[in-house]
């Protein structure tokens, strides 16, 4: 049940985008956004001012986007809600153990 009209996405190039448009399962919204904004507080910004409606990471939810906003962030209820992400780094790297730590940190979550 998704608004065209009152839908926030991020500019093309953005792959949360196309992760959100998968997610609600609406392709044809992909050109329909009522307005583009070029980074997640932007869209955050946006909704908290009333402009529409858009589709956050919970990670970026749980680091405290939405703190000092009205913005109600509510699950999404789909059956491709849910995206991989990969950490790499160069194989000569000398923090490679540090990213290995980070790796198993975001494993546990």
């Amino acid at each position: 049940m998704i608004d065209p009209d009152h839908l926030l996405l991020l500019e093309d190039g953005h792959c949360l985008k196309e992760h959100a448009l998968a997610a609600c399962n609406r392709p044809e919204l992909r050109g329909s956004a009522a307005m583009i904004g070029t980074s997640l507080h932007t869209l955050v910004q946006m909704v908290d001012n009333g402009l529409g409606m858009t589709m956050l990471p919970e990670m970026a939810i749980d680091a405290g986007i939405l703190h000092e906003t009205n913005v109600v962030a509510r699950p999404l209820k789909a059956r491709h809600n849910t995206r991989e992400i990969t950490l790499i780094w160069r194989k000569n790297s000398p923090r490679s153990e540090e990213f290995r730590l980070l790796a198993q940190e975001l494993r546990k979550g």
